[in-house]
């Protein structure tokens, strides 16, 4: 998978998993298709996954792959359908990649904020409760 960087517009303290960093449609969406065995993907393939699991719009499902695509989460290529050209779309890097960039990205900002000493300090404190 490509290691390019991905948007990740800020931190949510009280989010769970990957709505720390997305919004919850994105979250559910990009874990849906992390779900995947094979790539590439439809919108199709990626609504019918979701939709087995409660209601959800198939336009929420292509506005919400198209803004993960745009803030670099997604690849996606045009390929013929049934109906005409179609996009399909694979992830840039799995879960435990984007966990990783992710975290990094937030603790480069908060050294850039408060420098290396204070966030090493607060590690080490939080490491021994």
């Amino acid at each position: 998978m490509e290691k390019e960087e991905c948007d990740i517009p800020h931190f949510n303290l009280e989010g769970e998993d990957l709505e720390s960093f997305l919004g919850p449609l994105e979250s559910k969406v990009l874990d849906t298709i992390w779900s995947f065995d094979k790539y590439p993907i439809t919108v199709r393939d990626c609504f019918e996954r979701m939709s087995k699991g409660g209601k959800v719009a198939y336009t929420s499902v292509m506005t919400t792959m198209d803004r993960l695509h745009g803030k670099g989460f997604l690849e996606r290529s045009i390929e013929k359908g049934k109906g005409g050209l179609i996009y399909v779309y694979w992830p840039k890097m799995n879960k435990s990649e984007f966990q990783q960039h992710a975290l990094r990205r937030v603790m480069d900002n908060l050294v850039t904020k408060f420098g290396k000493g204070m966030v090493a300090s607060c590690l080490y404190e939080s490491q021994k409760d």
